[in-house]
């Protein structure tokens, strides 16, 4: 089933998070880090919007805590290599803020 979302989400193969409350990648907290980490994915996504926005080191580290990868991409980016990830069985999370309108 296709559903549109144009708010921030959380996305793996098997769940759809669209109550995401982050708006900008400034925004993301520990707690907003703790909702991804708790689908324990392999790889998480980040996609930040129309440019690749990084995040500051001090919450970095608390993927770095866990055997996670983390990729900061902008959200077409990040949505185009989930998909690729999830087609080879990969267990990734994406978590995505939209585009500009």
């Amino acid at each position: 089933m296709d559903q549109v979302c144009t708010g921030s989400i959380i996305v793996s193969a098997s769940r759809l998070i669209t109550d995401w409350p982050v708006t900008a990648p400034v925004e993301i907290t520990v707690d907003h880090i703790g909702q991804i980490l708790e689908l324990e994915p392999e790889i998480v996504l980040i996609g930040t919007g129309e440019r690749q926005v990084f995040l500051d080191p001090e919450m970095l580290m608390h993927f770095y805590k866990h055997p996670v990868g983390v990729e900061i991409m902008s959200t077409r980016a990040a949505c185009d290599t989930f998909n690729i990830l999830v087609s080879e069985g990969r267990n990734v999370v994406a978590a995505l803020v939209p585009l500009s309108p």
